[in-house]
């Protein structure tokens, strides 16, 4: 539920936070590919895998900016394992947009900083407290590698909520009952003349989202716009270990139902500001979530926290929305945790990232309890200390 850093409360919503192939893409080098980019017919994109030689892949002309993406990413993909290109291939334009690279977000964390991991020790029990980005680019990836040792030893996973194995019948129901309208309305009768046709701007046909609540729409306009450019959950941390989680134990802090509810329960003014705030803001939502992925791989609290906080000081929205989304998640997710060490084992903690810094963070209340945990740093030995299913050879 996090990302951004946008005006308002679309800062929060997208840091918290959609294909078909037209005329023929081929390869080039990249200083072909930008000459040559210009005159493409919209929409087009531009796609680059960053190796010692970079291969490139120009798509114009397609129906949908996404499926210009697709299709260039997939023959640059299918270039770049012909010639053995070692790095990911990435959408580096998109229409008139540019994205920012791995390389470029990635800068300097070479260099040790602290992570944003933290360790807790209590008797039996061991956690190590992660924050996370919930949508990443495959080219973010490897993860920092105390993160991976801290994972390779733990017996338990702790998320907000394990949306990757929640029954598809009861989100179903959540979405019914917390995102949908009331039966018999529709978005138009929350919109001025002037919103609604911004939105049918952005979307073409509302019918699929007519019947959807306002702030449920800018979720998933803000995760379309992540999605054109390669941000997608898969390479999220909550799937990356997730998904290797083998016989561990898997534990919610929340739910899927709970996280519905949330958003769903903001006030209808605060909903419509949330959303027109994101469709005017649609282009800053990629250079936002590269800021604060550059933060997180900086290990930068200060970023972090001006990432999720700046401009929200004069707008009731703004602070509806930090107080639902962020303040008030965070001392019940603290009570849980603290709970979470007395118990024995070794536990893997991941929540957002944004609910760790700062005086009302996690870690703030974690210790205002008298819970003092020590950062991790990029370059440290995690302690061997392996789960008891990687001693008995089940993971």
């Amino acid at each position: 539920m996090e990302f951004s850093g946008l005006r308002r409360g679309t800062r929060i919503l997208a840091c918290l936070v959609v294909l078909v192939a037209a005329s023929q893409a081929r390869p080039s080098t990249l200083e072909d590919a930008l000459r040559e980019y210009p005159a493409l017919e919209e929409n087009k994109a531009m796609a680059v895998s960053f190796s010692e030689i970079p291969v490139a892949f120009n798509a114009g002309g397609h129906v949908t900016k996404a499926a210009a993406a697709a299709a260039a990413l997939d023959r640059c993909d299918q270039a770049r394992r012909e010639k053995g290109a070692e790095r990911p291939c990435e959408i580096s334009r998109l229409n008139d947009a540019m994205a920012s690279s791995s390389a470029e977000i990635k800068a300097g964390s070479e260099v040790p900083h602290p992570l944003f991991m933290w360790r807790y020790e209590d008797g039996a029990s061991r956690l190590h407290l992660v924050g996370t980005i919930h949508v990443l680019k495959a080219g973010l990836h490897p993860l920092p590698q105390p993160i991976e040792t801290a994972f390779t030893q733990a017996d338990h996973i702790v998320v907000e909520a394990d949306v990757m194995n929640a029954d598809p019948a009861t989100v179903m129901r959540a979405f019914a009952r917390f995102a949908l309208l009331p039966k018999g309305t529709r978005i138009e009768e929350n919109l001025d003349a002037e919103q609604l046709d911004r939105l049918k701007a952005v979307l073409g046909d509302i019918e699929p989202v007519a019947r959807i609540k306002p702030i449920f729409i800018a979720s998933q306009l803000t995760v379309g716009r992540l999605a054109e450019f390669g941000y997608l959950p898969n390479y999220g941390l909550e799937a990356h270990f997730l998904l290797r989680g083998g016989d561990r134990a898997v534990h919610e802090l929340e739910s899927v139902e709970q996280q519905f509810a949330l958003l769903g329960g903001l006030s209808m003014p605060d909903q419509v500001e949330m959303l027109v705030d994101t469709v005017e803001e649609m282009e800053e939502i990629e250079p936002t979530v590269a800021q604060l992925a550059r933060s997180w791989f900086l290990g930068d609290d200060d970023e972090m926290l001006r990432l999720f906080e700046e401009y929200t000081v004069g707008s009731d929205a703004d602070r509806a929305l930090l107080k639902t989304i962020i303040y008030d998640r965070n001392v019940t997710m603290a009570e849980s945790i603290k709970d979470l060490l007395g118990k024995p084992g070794n536990w893997f903690v991941l929540v957002g990232a944004g609910h760790l810094p700062g005086p009302r963070g996690i870690v703030a209340l974690l210790e205002a309890q008298g819970t003092r945990g020590q950062r991790v740093m990029s370059d440290e030995t995690v302690q061997n200390q392996p789960s008891e299913l990687v001693a008995d050879g089940q993971s």
